[in-house]
């Protein structure tokens, strides 16, 4: 029984947090708002609302926990980056601690937190946990989806050729975090640019959620190489091709290269619970 409440869980949890990552995005941002689709976002946002008050309804027994300690993204860390670098960040920050009212965490994770990252090339990944209070309310969440579109504007001056914007997540996710969500380690080496530093998260990851993740990624590859492009993450209505057939194809080169490095992160999300439930 209690597998099941966690595969009803995570399967809403999945379809939940792709609409918000959409609604909060500039995806779902037009340049000349008509009123039909401003009544649209209203009822989005109204609907928003009603499924997650619905949905904290839903518990689930035999979790674990873990608690991460974060250390600061804040200007002392930042001033170890290039001068160019160093004044968007300090920007960013400027910002996000702006919206401490909508905001429980704000997350840097991978090599920005590291501060390894490759200048105009590596992606500035972050997670942005709304508080509750933004969830209750569909006025306030509007608010937020503007000051987050702009704050999306910024985050492309970082990273010229962002694919994903930010990643958003909800407290309840946090006290249910299901196997769609980032292996705990990487959270472990990030940064916090928000007030809390301490990370409290209840979670469960199945095994065969990440086999369904590689599975998917290679009939990616093998539909790319059947075709000779990458049919995905168009720009501009153009593909990567094979052999650099158009040079001005850099963003769809940088997500086909996220999809290389991502293969070993299954591999060892896949072992690493193998060798718990062996071993442990």
């Amino acid at each position: 029984m209690d597998f099941i409440m966690k595969k009803i869980s995570e399967n809403k949890q999945i379809e939940f947090n792709n609409l918000i990552n959409w609604f909060l995005s500039k995806k779902s941002a037009k340049k000349n708002l008509q009123s039909d689709y401003k009544w649209f976002l209203n009822t989005i946002s109204k609907n928003i609302i009603f499924y997650y008050q619905d949905f904290k309804k839903l518990k689930i027994q035999n979790l674990k926990e873990t608690i991460i300690k974060l250390k600061k993204y804040d200007n002392t860390f930042v001033k170890k980056f290039d001068i160019n670098s160093k004044k968007k960040n300090e920007l960013l920050i400027r910002e996000v601690r702006k919206l401490n009212n909508y905001l429980s965490f704000f997350i840097v994770h991978g090599s920005y937190a590291t501060n390894d990252f490759i200048k105009n090339w590596s992606d500035f990944d972050s997670v942005v946990v709304i508080k509750d209070k933004v969830l209750k309310d569909y006025k306030l969440l509007n608010e937020f989806r503007i000051k987050m579109i702009a704050l999306e504007n910024l985050l492309n001056k970082i990273d010229s050729f962002q694919h994903h914007g930010f990643l958003f997540m909800t407290e309840f996710d946090l006290n249910h975090y299901s196997s769609n969500f980032l292996p705990i380690n990487v959270l472990e080496h990030s940064r916090v640019v928000t007030d809390k530093k301490i990370l409290k998260i209840k979670y469960y990851r199945q095994k065969k959620f990440w086999v369904k993740k590689f599975l998917t990624l290679n009939n990616i590859f093998k539909k790319s190489f059947n075709q000779g492009f990458l049919e995905h993450h168009p720009l501009k209505g153009k593909y990567l091709h094979d052999n650099f057939k158009d040079l001005n194809t850099m963003y769809q080169m940088k997500y086909f290269l996220s999809l290389i490095m991502f293969i070993p992160c299954l591999y060892l999300v896949y072992w690493q619970t193998y060798i718990q439930k062996i071993f442990i």
